[in-house]
């Protein structure tokens, strides 16, 4: 709910700390139902209760992966990077998604990456463009 609120309500100084006025932003986002920790099986009612895309990366031994792709088609997207260690998790907001993966390749430009494969594209014309269409359940190509 803090990464949330954050994406929602940027902040440039000290990003990481809880403040009063995001306490008072709380009330702009609905979390009903929503059992804390929040598990993959609550993304997609949080995305349908604050009309909000979600994707959840994980890192592991300094590789990332996606979690959690959104299916939904919203304006907003917000994106998260979930951090385990042990029985401990926490999430943590990712402002740009691109400049987290642009060490992934050797190329010296910029870079877009496709969320599902995490495949890397000149531009984001071409990441569009490339984008394979999985068919919903039983649609026929």
């Amino acid at each position: 709910m803090w990464c949330h609120i954050r994406h929602l309500n940027p902040q440039a100084k000290d990003p990481q700390r809880i403040k009063i006025v995001d306490k008072n932003f709380v009330s702009n986002v609905d979390y009903t139902g929503i059992e804390f920790p929040v598990t993959s099986k609550q993304y997609n009612k949080i995305e349908k209760q604050n009309n909000i895309n979600v994707n959840v990366f994980s890192l592991e031994k300094q590789d990332i992966f996606p979690i959690y792709v959104t299916k939904e088609n919203y304006d907003n997207t917000m994106n998260l990077l979930l951090i385990t260690e042990e029985e401990k998790q926490h999430y943590v907001l990712i402002k740009d998604f691109n400049k987290l993966m642009y060490k992934k390749t050797k190329h010296q430009h910029q870079k877009y990456f496709c969320m599902h494969c995490l495949q890397c594209f000149s531009s984001e014309n071409v990441l569009n463009n490339q984008a394979i269409k999985i068919p919903e359940k039983g649609e026929i190509y």
